[in-house]
């Protein structure tokens, strides 16, 4: 359902804690997330079109040339390497010695890197972008294959593969790289990631309330109206806690908003706030959506139309037609867990979250959102 509310184009994000091959433990995509281990990497399935990872890697472009190494071209070969019989091979190749070939990725998107190794006798090999002073790259230290979703860099020049310190004995059998659509989270630290675990046959991500954190790359909305949707389960209202904000700050940010979970410890226990120019709130205050309690919560902003909604478990809660000023959304990060990955902690689960920059949708669109985030969140409408 939620792929749906994308199909005309609309950009935003769908974070699913229950499809495990959406997410990552490491930071850079190397292993795949499981339950009770900390998620680092999130994909974004918001342009997939209802398809699966595996189905939507498959149909991605190559963008490597000549990644199976037919022929002794494309590649820069350092000391050491040689391309021959489908391969390149690595004789006593020094630290940080690399075989590369050009290609600029677009800065803050995802890739995925699927790397055979033939042999390796010595040492260890990474592939990964690099340019300027900046690497990204994921290592391996015996020979099979091996796939990662790497997140490129704004210096990143060229694709390499080649050892890091101890040099490299071994051969490549084939590389590949190909972009995963999406804006996909990443922890800004270690030890920010949440934690992915199991309720009978829900999943959810644990948000301990000190540093979890995730953030996307900067989204660019290029509209005045947005609709999100979340199943959350709040387990304290001491403090305000930011569930998921565009940009640094909606306090002090234009064309922003935040779902807070609560608003603060004096008993506003849910709010969605839009920004144009002006910040306006939907706040309940209504003492049955006190901590902990689990609750399917949807956010509507409308710039222009001066309107900002707060619904849980499909019914409205609170409204405010008051004027938002002007504008549109604007280009930022999104942040999810935390305010700029710094303050303000959520303290909780995140079953499932959907942010749709667009047209406002239609009151059957919306209810089977709805329906849907409860099943995810095992809410009863």
């Amino acid at each position: 359902m939620p792929s749906s509310l994308f199909r005309n184009g609309e950009v935003g994000v769908i974070y699913d804690p229950s499809d495990l091959t959406s997410m990552f433990q490491g930071r850079t995509g190397t292993t795949a997330a499981a339950v009770d281990s900390p998620v680092g990497m999130l994909l974004d399935k918001s342009q997939w079109g209802g398809k699966t990872y595996a189905q939507v890697a498959a149909a991605a472009t190559e963008i490597v040339t000549n990644g199976g190494f037919d022929t002794d071209t494309i590649w820069t070969k350092g000391s050491g390497w040689s391309i021959s019989g489908g391969a390149a091979i690595a004789v006593a190749v020094p630290a940080f010695t690399v075989i590369s070939q050009p290609y600029v990725p677009v800065a803050g998107r995802s890739y995925e890197f699927t790397l055979v190794v033939g042999s390796l006798t010595s040492g260890s090999v990474r592939a990964g972008f690099t340019g300027g002073t900046v690497v990204s790259f994921a290592s391996v230290s015996s020979a099979g294959t091996y796939s990662f979703v790497l997140v490129a860099d704004a210096e990143s020049t060229s694709i390499f593969i080649g050892p890091p310190s101890g040099g490299f004995n071994g051969s490549i059998n084939s590389l590949s790289v190909k972009e995963i659509p999406g804006n996909h989270a990443v922890a800004p630290t270690d030890t920010a990631r949440p934690i992915l675990r199991q309720d009978g046959s829900l999943y959810y991500l644990e948000f301990d309330g000190v540093d979890g954190c995730l953030v996307t790359p900067t989204i660019t909305p290029g509209t005045d109206k947005v609709q999100v949707f979340a199943g959350v389960r709040k387990l304290s209202d001491a403090s305000l806690g930011i569930l998921a904000e565009f940009s640094a700050s909606a306090d002090s940010n234009n064309g922003s908003f935040y779902v807070s979970s609560p608003l603060n410890g004096s008993g506003s226990f849910y709010s969605f706030i839009s920004r144009g120019t002006t910040p306006i709130g939907a706040v309940t205050t209504d003492v049955a959506f006190a901590a902990p309690i689990t609750n399917v919560l949807t956010g509507f902003g409308d710039i222009s139309g001066d309107l900002v909604t707060l619904r849980a478990d499909g019914v409205q809660v609170a409204q405010s037609t008051s004027n938002q000023g002007t504008g549109n959304y604007l280009a930022y990060p999104l942040y999810i867990g935390m305010r700029a990955g710094s303050s303000l902690p959520f303290n909780g689960h995140l079953y499932g979250l959907t942010v749709r920059f667009g047209p406002n949708l239609e009151a059957s669109q919306i209810d089977k959102m709805e329906a849907y985030m409860a099943k995810k969140t095992g809410v009863t409408l």
